[in-house]
């Protein structure tokens, strides 16, 4: 059993979590995506990477969770978020990666899908599907398929982290976090341009300054680390399903900062892809008590 006080801390980083997409959007009104993304990796890594030591892998699975966890999966998502989908629908659209992790476990590792989990996977893509069809100002089908393509690198970094197995989550990450900067600024560079990389940069005000912040201190160094202190302490089977929390916090963050409006038909489809997820990630047994 969880004491209330370490339920409060873990329902704290799903809050940090769910608000980060509205914050996401917040930065990205006076930034470009990929050069935001970049910045937001440089300050992970600066100053943390002094005070945390190397994670206990190899150099190929830093490099590879870097890859697909850093470059592509928050660069498209940014970008996604940059081109048209909200912050409420993207924190529930990327909830995929639980759904592509499952899928990719089966086809890699054999590791068989119950038909339960089966069900809340086709449940979950028909949610999304409708929400990809929406026709409104919140999402359109290309947005929602690159955060689907972002979810889908969050899954393979799932299995990189997975085959690590470090109980320290919040070094590796700061580690992984050396490889997405410079080619996300690359690729800023290639898509904005230099002149628009200087005009963000000259005119920075401190609102975008403390997104960044939030971004890369609270919502990537703290939560990873109470998250990753609760996992150690209880086992990720009792924490992992409070998970499920953060696209709600997305959307009641998106509801409360940025006036989206959620219809029947959204509602719908979010409800969807929340019960397929919970199909999906919650234990199908209770687990027996400790003595």
């Amino acid at each position: 059993m969880i004491p209330f006080i370490d339920i409060l801390a873990v329902i704290l980083v799903t809050a940090i979590w769910g608000f980060n997409f509205v914050v996401i959007e917040w930065g990205l009104e006076a930034m470009s995506p990929y050069l935001l993304a970049s910045i937001r990796f440089a300050l992970v890594v600066i100053p943390a990477i002094f005070f945390l030591p190397r994670p206990a892998t190899g150099w190929p699975n830093i490099i590879l969770f870097g890859l697909f966890f850093g470059l592509i999966q928050f660069g498209l998502l940014f970008f996604a978020m940059d081109i048209g989908i909200s912050a409420g629908l993207a924190s529930v659209v990327i909830q995929s990666q639980a759904f592509f992790t499952a899928g990719l476990s089966f086809v890699l590792f054999a590791e068989k899908i119950s038909g339960r989990r089966m069900a809340g996977i086709l449940l979950a893509f028909v949610g999304i599907g409708i929400i990809g069809s929406l026709q409104d100002t919140s999402t359109n089908p290309m947005a929602v398929m690159i955060v689907l393509i972002a979810g889908l690198s969050w899954a393979a970094a799932n299995l990189v982290n997975k085959r690590v197995a470090t109980p320290n989550m919040v070094s590796f990450v700061v580690w992984a976090s050396l490889i997405p900067p410079l080619p996300l600024l690359a690729v800023s560079l290639w898509l904005d341009g230099g002149a628009v990389i200087a005009a963000n940069l000259g005119s920075v005000s401190l609102r975008t300054i403390a997104c960044l912040l939030f971004i890369a201190y609270a919502s990537t160094l703290l939560a990873y680390g109470i998250w990753t202190r609760l996992v150690v302490r209880y086992t990720p089977g009792l924490v992992a399903p409070f998970a499920l929390l953060v696209p709600v916090f997305g959307m009641l963050s998106s509801w409360l900062f940025q006036g989206e409006y959620f219809g029947p038909l959204k509602l719908g489809a979010v409800s969807l892809v929340m019960l397929g997820l919970a199909l999906t990630v919650l234990p199908t047994h209770p687990r027996a008590p400790q003595k």
